[in-house]
């Protein structure tokens, strides 16, 4: 009876974390969506990275499988190798004077 009352309080909070991290993915398109410099845009698609990666956690924990465990480090990887590609072109454009 105590371990379905801990899976139940568990699910709950997977639940809210599920939510909690959708919101947070909707503001992170608002904000590579609106701007407003391209820097904005590239530490809210690095955000983004990271949300998906939580949300992939999440629901594995929720689902009970480890096959999302491997999705999550793949997103983790591409989503900071970006990053490093973002960045090394914004140092570029101000190297060169461009706008």
């Amino acid at each position: 009876a105590e371990s379905s009352w801990a899976e139940g309080l568990l699910f709950s909070i997977v639940s809210l974390g599920i939510l909690t991290i959708a919101l947070g993915i909707v503001l992170m398109l608002h904000r590579v969506l609106k701007g407003p410099t391209l820097a904005d845009r590239v530490l809210a698609t690095d955000a983004l990275a990271l949300h998906v990666v939580g949300i992939v956690i999440l629901l594995a924990i929720r689902l009970r499988t480890e096959v999302f465990f491997d999705a999550a480090l793949i997103v983790a990887i591409i989503g900071f190798a970006s990053t490093l590609a973002f960045a090394q072109y914004i140092g570029n454009r101000r190297s060169t004077g461009a706008p």
